[in-house]
């Protein structure tokens, strides 16, 4: 049995027969290695830009789901139609912004021929 195996001196060529021999088509086996993924002890690295963290995990964290909230808000889905006026108060806000720009431009000359 895989999960029962201790390794002395690791070895390539037993870890394969092991895995050869291993009846790999036995209904608990399936059993045997869910339990062995859940228990398996997990090295986790996680950082970036070369500064990386590394735990140790001693197996699997055990899942918890999150506790269910009520919502308090009342969310309704509301349509609204845009006005026709909308493309007259856009040209409107183009026209204040040259009108500043035109302003502003106007003020830095008369700072330049006042400076020289």
């Amino acid at each position: 049995m895989l999960l029962n195996y201790n390794w002395t001196d690791p070895d390539d060529a037993a870890l394969l027969q092991l895995l050869l021999n291993y009846n790999w088509t036995d209904p608990g086996a399936a059993i045997e290695w869910q339990e062995f993924y859940y228990n398996a002890s997990r090295i986790v690295t996680y950082g970036r830009a070369g500064h990386y963290n590394v735990s140790f995990l001693d197996s699997l964290p055990s899942y918890t789901d999150l506790n269910t909230t009520i919502c308090a808000n009342n969310t309704t889905i509301t349509t609204t139609t845009v006005p026709a006026t909308t493309t007259k108060s856009i040209s409107n806000n183009l026209v204040i912004h040259q009108a500043t720009f035109i302003l502003l431009l106007f003020i830095s000359f008369l700072m330049y021929e006042i400076i020289t």
